[in-house]
Parts: structure tokens; C-alpha cells; sequence
């Protein structure tokens, strides 16, 4: 044991001070040219999806999910305004009206993003809807057919190609536009410097965009909303404290706690206990989580080790900070008191090789740009932790989804093993022995190949190993049986018998759809849980009650 201890003091002691440590420098932040209104709120958006029969690359589908996509983006990752999709529009830039007394003569209380016929640059943002401040109310997001030259812009939405153009980035930045975001001027990158061909390592924000973001744009602030999940029947909707958007949760233990984040900032708050409602108000310390995060903290347990609570959660600063491929840390504050006293924070690590039984010869930081996920395995009576590596690179392990059974150290997953596919949304881990058609693990996600973002299921059991626990994988894509794209983070559990899963759509108003499967193959439809800002999240205790928590 000394010898295991011996050999993470340095890195976590390095850890420690680094948590310290301030950005290298201040970002230099660049507003845009349009003074848009209604930024930390919420903007309701309409696509003109007939008009992407323009594009010959892109069909009429992929097109307007790539608009969700970039939209989505900045709601799961930023900590500004947010976007709603509205129904559909034959609407052209022509027709929206520049002053906002004539939009709310014709009715128009919605934005739009089209194609046009038109040569230039990729796309370019406008303000529609101007109040009598000289806000823009409303946007318009014109995408261009042709560059400057005339030559089609050769758009892809799934992996892209060395000459071809990723819209989803693109329609990410153009959305930032409509925050008041405008290009990095020192020499920074970020989703909201232009796009480059080639690449789509733009498709989660950078440190830049979340530091202007806050600075330029202001906080959000929502609701908090949840349903228990106790019994048949998935409990009424009802609400605590009015908060940021980022709503945490993950697994946690029968006398654990529920977290969420207080108003302007990302710092959670615990109430929840196994035999009552969550609290309405804050009643620990501060846990001083920086308000500019990149990814909401997720409260988790490894149940190995219940008497510690864990928060994780995505830093804003990224290294190399500013860099093309500046990557972003997964940190953890962990406490056995439930933080009334004891905060201990580092960063998350994994190994990179293995000398016995979950036990490092050496590791290094996970780095990710969504949410982890974890579960319980009751068959080997571990966790399981699920997320997507972040590596900036248009590879095969850009965006990969991990998973690791087990933990080596309060702050060390053992090497993990690679599911085979790259998601574009945070994974979400569920488990129960013998019930994924034989095995124990489902993981939802969306292939980032694929243009069509349906939430797909893997189907896993662990077994023990010399070294770790291997994964074995079930061979095939089962894709839910219903047409449920989505680019926000899905909620998954196991209850009742059945596994669940919780997603926000790429349709009309995004309200979240509920699914059920005995067997993680066949997905029944158990109706809609109301409108979330973002993906929901599963708080999953497993042998009492779930709850389902949202932000609105």
C-alpha cells in the first residue's frame, strides 16, 4: 500500500497546487457587431429546412440537425443564454422585419436560420426585430451555398473530411454570434474563431468562449425541477430553488445527497435525503466551484466507498490554455461529511498501465468535454464510470467513449477500455445484473459519424481480469426503436425492472421524451416530462427510489 501511495503522492500534490493556479492570462474578449438583446435568457429558434435542398452535400435532416446541434452546444456547455427549437418555417431572411413593433405585428417571436443561394462567407448572423435600445430581439443565421469564388462550400455534418467544411461548427459559431460573442483578437482559439476545414475539434467550447461568454453575455438563471421515480409510475414535476442551468446529479447512496447549483454560480448545494424532499435552500459551505466551468458538476458515488461524496465537473481552463488543442480537465471535490467540513479537490486521473489488480504503475488526467456517468455494476459490486475523452484531434479517439469498472484511489480510475464508438453527447451508464439481454450494462449515446444524432445503446457486462475488470461488448449498433435524435445529454437508470432513459429531442420544442426497455434492445415510449434547458440527468439509487432531474 505504501508503495501504491508512493507513487500518486507527486501528481496529487501537483494537483493540489494546481488548483490554484489562474488561466495564464485573461482572455481578450471581442463583442459582435449586432448589439443582440436576451442573452442570458432563452431564444426560441426556426429552421427554414426546405432551404438546405441548396446544399448538394447536405440532406434537408442532417442540415437542420446540425442548427440544433450548434445551438445545443451552448446549452450544455455554456452558462449564458440558452436556445429553444420552434416548429418549422418557410419564412426567408426577407421576410423577417427589422424593427420589433413590426415583428409583433406579424407574430413573429422566434428567430431563423436558412440556406441561401448566395456567395461569401460560410455563414454570416444579423439582428432581426430591433427595440427602440437598438436591441436585437430575434437573429437570422444566413448559411451561404458558395465561397467568394463561387465554389460550393463543401458542408458535412458527420465525421468531416481533409476538404470538407464541419456545419455543425459553424452554425456553433454562428449561435455565439447571437450571444454578443465576437472573434478572438489575441490570437486565441475558440469555437468562436472561424471555422477550418478539415476538423471538427470545434464541436465543444474553449476556454475563451466560456470566459467571454460570462463576461460579455451574463449568467442564466433557472429553475431547478424534478420527478421521483418510487414506485410504477414516475412521479408529478416540482421544483426547489431558482439556479444556474447546470443541473447535477449521478449516482449516489441511500443516505446520499441530491445537488444542484445556486443562482449565478455553480456551486451546489445538498438536501436530498433517502426519506425526504430535497432541501429548498443552501444549507452547506460553498464549495467554490469556479462559475465559469465548462461542464456542469455531477454529483457520484463509487459505492466501494460510500461513506465519500464526490462532485465532478469540467474546468474552464483548459492546457495549453488558449490552443487549438487545448483540452479541458475533469476535476472532483470528494468529502466524508458531506461537505458541512471536509473538501478535498483534485483532479480525476486514469491509469495508463497496470501492475496487479487495479493497481497503477502509472496515469494521467481524463480529459473530457461533457459529463461522466456512473453506475452501479451489482454483478462484480462496483461502479462503473462512463465518459468521452477529449483530445481535440479528428481521430478515431476524439470523442471516444470510455468506461472503467471499479477505482484504484480516491482520485484514480484503472485503465479503461474503449466501447468502440465516439459520441457527440455525454454518455449515460445504467446497470443490473443479467437484464441487458443477458448483460448487466447499458450506455445511450449518438455516433458522431453518423448525421443523424438517434440516441443509440451498447449493451456491456465486466468480468474480472488479471489487472482490471474487461468489458465485454455486445456486437452491434442497437439503435431505440423510436426516431430520437438529440444533442443534449440523456439520463439512464435502471427501475421497476426496466432500464430508462430520459432524452431531449431534436424535435419542436424539445420537450424530454421518457423510454422504457426490458432488455436495453426494444424502447417503449412513456410520454413526455416537460421542457428542459438542457439534458436531463438521473440521480439513481437502485434500491429505494430515482429521481430525474432538469433545468427550465
Amino acid at each position: 500500500m505504501s508503495r501504491q501511495l508512493g507513487l500518486f503522492w507527486l501528481p496529487f500534490v501537483a494537483a493540489l497546487l494546481f488548483m490554484g493556479w489562474a488561466p495564464v492570462a485573461n482572455a481578450v474578449c471581442v463583442t459582435s457587431n449586432t448589439n443582440h438583446g436576451n442573452t442570458n435568457g432563452r431564444k426560441t429558434y426556426r429552421i427554414n429546412g426546405a432551404s438546405f435542398d441548396l446544399i448538394s452535400t447536405v440532406s434537408r435532416d442532417d442540415g437542420a440537425h446540425a442548427v440544433i446541434q450548434g445551438a445545443d452546444l451552448w446549452n450544455e456547455q455554456g452558462n449564458a443564454g440558452t436556445f429553444r427549437l420552434g416548429s418549422s418555417t418557410s419564412l426567408t431572411a426577407a421576410d423577417m422585419p427589422s424593427t420589433l413593433a413590426a415583428c409583433q405585428s406579424a407574430g413573429i417571436n422566434f428567430s431563423l436560420v436558412v440556406v441561401e443561394d448566395a456567395s461569401g462567407s460560410k455563414a454570416v448572423t444579423s439582428g432581426a426585430c430591433f427595440d427602440t435600445s437598438g436591441k436585437a430581439t430575434q437573429f437570422i443565421i444566413k448559411i451561404r451555398t458558395k465561397d467568394g469564388s463561387g465554389n460550393p462550400w463543401n458542408w458535412a455534418t458527420g465525421n468531416i473530411g481533409a476538404t470538407q467544411w464541419d456545419l455543425v461548427q459553424t452554425l456553433s459559431h454562428e449561435m455565439g454570434h447571437t450571444q454578443r460573442l465576437g472573434h478572438p483578437s489575441g490570437g486565441e482559439q475558440a469555437v468562436m474563431d472561424p471555422t477550418e476545414i478539415g476538423t471538427n475539434r470545434k464541436r465543444d467550447l474553449y476556454q475563451w468562449d466560456l470566459e467571454c461568454l460570462e463576461q460579455i453575455s451574463g449568467h442564466r438563471s433557472r429553475t431547478v425541477m424534478r420527478r421521483i421515480h418510487s414506485g410504477a409510475a414516475i412521479g408529478s414535476e416540482s421544483s426547489t430553488s431558482s439556479g444556474h442551468a447546470k443541473v447535477s446529479s449521478g449516482l449516489t447512496h441511500n443516505t446520499g445527497t441530491w445537488l444542484w447549483s445556486t443562482a449565478n454560480k455553480r456551486n451546489p448545494c445538498f438536501g436530498w435525503t433517502a426519506t425526504s424532499s430535497p432541501a429548498t435552500n443552501c444549507t452547506t459551505a460553498d464549495l467554490g466551484i469556479d462559475s465559469t466551468a465548462g461542464v456542469g458538476p455531477v454529483n457520484a458515488i463509487w459505492r466501494e466507498d460510500e461513506d465519500m461524496n464526490r462532485v465532478f465537473y469540467g474546468d474552464a481552463a483548459e492546457t495549453p490554455t488558449y490552443a487549438w488543442d487545448g483540452k479541458h480537465y475533469m476535476r472532483y471535490q470528494r468529502s466524508d461529511d458531506g461537505f458541512n467540513s471536509t473538501n478535498i479537490a483534485g483532479y480525476l486521473r486514469s491509469c495508463d498501465s497496470m501492475t496487479g489488480f487495479l493497481t497503477c504503475s502509472s496515469s494521467s488526467y481524463v480529459f473530457s468535454g461533457r459529463e461522466i456517468s456512473v453506475a452501479w455494476d451489482n454483478y462484480n459490486n462496483r461502479a462503473t464510470t462512463a465518459w468521452i475523452n477529449q483530445n481535440r484531434l479528428n481521430d478515431s479517439a476524439s470523442r471516444e467513449v470510455m468506461i472503467a469498472t471499479g477505482f484504484v484511489n480516491n482520485f484514480t480510475l484503472p485503465v479503461p477500455s474503449s466501447l468502440g464508438v465516439q459520441s457527440s453527447i455525454a454518455p449515460a451508464v445504467a446497470c443490473n445484473a443479467f437484464s441487458a439481454g443477458g448483460y448487466d450494462c447499458i450506455v445511450a449515446y449518438t455516433d458522431q459519424s453518423a448525421s443523424f444524432k438517434n440516441v443509440r445503446i451498447k449493451r456491456f457486462w465486466s468480468s474480472t481480469g488479471t489487472d482490471r475488470y474487461n468489458i465485454h461488448i455486445a456486437s452491434g449498433f442497437d439503435t431505440i426503436a423510436v426516431n430520437v435524435p438529440t444533442a443534449s445529454r440523456v439520463a439512464a437508470y435502471y427501475h421497476d425492472s426496466k432500464f430508462w432513459v430520459v432524452v431531449r429531442p431534436m424535435r419542436t420544442n424539445q420537450n424530454l421524451e421518457l423510454y422504457s426497455s426490458s432488455d436495453g434492445q426494444t424502447w417503449t415510449s412513456e410520454g413526455s416530462l416537460g421542457y428542459s434547458d438542457i439534458g436531463a440527468s438521473a440521480i439513481n439509487y437502485w434500491t429505494i427510489s430515482n429521481m430525474v432531474t432538469y433545468a427550465r
